[in-house]
């Protein structure tokens, strides 16, 4: 009697359809698994860092372009970065470093955003680079993103390529950053960063020095971040890549002493947040 009711209800024929559903995108995951091993396969031979962030951003945003009412980005973005962790650990598992002062929540988001395929160690000498011939193009470190070890990140052999999360609920700064060797992908929504050393102590928020900053380079949407006494990060959001001429307006401003280019990744999304 319940048997027959429950047909009545049409359940069967959803489940039907469902199951239908299920076979084509268990094909279609396939489809794409075999993608990725071709990928692995050029990547290989040609000696190509695995992991991409800034690739993954833009599939965010195609994602969240995609007029969709069923589900909202942050439910979509959590089943497409399961398909994400796996095709990449089908190319290779990623070895992940993480530096000892990160903290539960954060050591959270980490695993949430990579999954439990990957290789996760914590280390507290991340900028070591006496062992460097044991690290692979699988191989990205994770910080904080006002950690002092930063001072020591070596330029001429990684940089800095991603942050985390990569997905915003609301307006805020990355937490952690994702060090590795650069794939040069450019997006028109990027980040660029420079580490600074300045001839004296400055405000982070709302102060004289960070306005002069924003009116030299004639862009808004810049941030100051502090290693230490005198050592700051400048954040930079570029829209459509309006880079021309930064290093040397950077270099321009009186009470910074020196600058070097320390990294470029694909801005992360804020719920809500328009994409032209």
């Amino acid at each position: 009697m319940v048997e027959k009711n429950l047909e009545n209800l049409g359940l069967d024929s959803f489940r039907q359809k469902l199951d239908l559903i299920d076979e084509d995108l268990k094909r279609l995951l396939n489809d794409r698994a075999e993608i990725a091993q071709k990928i692995a396969k050029i990547k290989s031979e040609n000696n190509l860092p695995i992991y991409h962030p800034s690739r993954e951003v833009e599939i965010l945003r195609k994602l969240v372009s995609s007029d969709d009412e069923k589900l909202n980005i942050a439910q979509i973005w959590s089943i497409w970065r399961s398909i994400i962790n796996v095709n990449t650990t089908i190319q290779a598992p990623l070895n992940i470093l993480i530096h000892q002062d990160i903290g539960k929540p954060d050591y959270e988001l980490i695993v949430n955003n990579f999954g439990l395929s990957n290789n996760i160690t914590i280390s507290n000498s991340l900028f070591n680079y006496k062992n460097d011939h044991e690290k692979t193009s699988s191989t990205i470190k994770i910080i904080n993103v006002d950690s002092e070890s930063l001072r020591d990140m070596d330029l001429h052999k990684e940089e800095i390529i991603g942050s985390l999360p990569q997905l915003y609920l609301y307006e805020q700064e990355p937490k952690l950053y994702i060090i590795g060797k650069s794939s040069k992908l450019k997006t028109f929504d990027d980040t660029i960063l420079f580490r600074v050393e300045t001839n004296e102590n400055l405000s982070l928020k709302y102060s004289k020095s960070l306005e002069t900053i924003r009116n030299i380079l004639g862009i808004n949407t810049v941030t100051l971040q502090k290693l230490n006494k005198n050592v700051y990060v400048i954040s930079i959001r570029l829209i459509n890549n309006k880079i021309k001429g930064l290093c040397k307006k950077i270099r321009v401003i009186d009470f910074i002493s020196k600058s070097e280019f320390i990294g470029r990744y694909a801005t992360p999304h804020t719920m809500g947040e328009k994409i032209e």
